[in-house]
């Protein structure tokens, strides 16, 4: 077993850089090489290079975005993701069974990991895929206001961004299409999910599974600003899929057009419109 791990120092307002030292420490009975990242996007190229050379998994040290970077070179390959929370969110690893670096240790030695779903944006002919959830509306707003500023490792820049982001809020317009047919909605909140959290921990999508071929996707249908916060409220404990205001489907894929921001595992992505899909069983996880 070839081991390799990828660390990123500034995740978590540095947090990744602080405790990577030890971390590592727990996988020193493998073959085992590691490297830090030295900016946006030497993620994937070290992916790359990491596949390339015949490592059996590749460990991630850092959040969403790092895992985001590392899943652009490895999908569709047989190397198995090991991911380890070190970011500002680290939401996908909450939706996985193994939280502890022991317990991800175990599993590496009784070789244990299991196929994972990805998503596959679609935009202009650039395409991109996605481990978590993607985002069309104010979420995406909010992650604008977080990525522009020094993160920390808890929930405190999501709570204070969406703080800021409430007074230049406004309901946005767009179009959806899938298999069931097409409507023009107004909405505040687009959540197209694979995992089941975002935002440093709230339960965007309390019944999603990473291997079951399908999205679940929730629309926050348009709402004033004090009714917005009241439904962001209600991310916390996934009772907002119940609300009245609240649309939800399960689907395969879907287009989404119209003049809203997206953003996907915790990373801006411009724009719509876009074309999403899922990867089946794209990828390989530890389990």
């Amino acid at each position: 077993m070839k081991v390799y791990a990828i660390v990123n120092p500034v995740a978590g307002g540095g947090y990744a850089g602080e405790i990577y030292r030890s971390v590592l420490k727990e996988f020193e009975g493998f073959d085992f090489d590691f490297h830090l990242t030295s900016g946006p996007g030497n993620a994937t190229e070290l992916a790359k290079s990491a596949v390339e050379q015949g490592y059996s998994h590749l460990v991630c040290v850092g959040g969403d975005g790092t895992l985001n970077e590392i899943v652009q070179a490895i999908a569709h390959t047989d190397i198995v993701l090991v991911p380890v929370s070190a970011g500002t969110g680290s939401d996908f690893v909450k939706t996985t069974s193994l939280r502890d670096i022991p317990s991800v240790v175990g599993a590496m030695r009784n070789g244990s990991s299991s196929p994972v779903d990805l998503g596959k944006i679609t935009r202009e002919g650039e395409t991109r895929y996605f481990l978590n959830i993607l985002e069309v509306g104010f979420g995406a707003q909010v992650m604008q206001r977080v990525n522009s500023r020094k993160k920390v490792h808890d929930g405190r820049s999501f709570t204070s961004a969406v703080l800021a982001s409430v007074p230049s809020y406004h309901p946005y317009e767009v179009k959806i299409s899938h298999e069931e047919g097409s409507q023009s909605l107004k909405i505040a909140e687009m959540i197209v999910a694979n995992g089941k959290y975002f935002g440093g921990g709230m339960l965007a999508a309390p019944d999603a599974v990473i291997d079951d071929g399908l999205f679940d996707v929730h629309i926050v249908n348009g709402a004033g600003k004090i009714q917005l916060l009241m439904k962001l409220r209600k991310l916390r404990d996934g009772s907002h899929v119940k609300d009245i205001m609240v649309t939800s489907l399960k689907t395969s894929g879907i287009r989404i057009e119209g003049d809203a921001p997206v953003e996907i595992d915790g990373e801006n992505f411009g724009t719509l419109p876009i074309e999403v899909s899922v990867e089946k069983n794209a990828l390989r996880l530890i389990s």
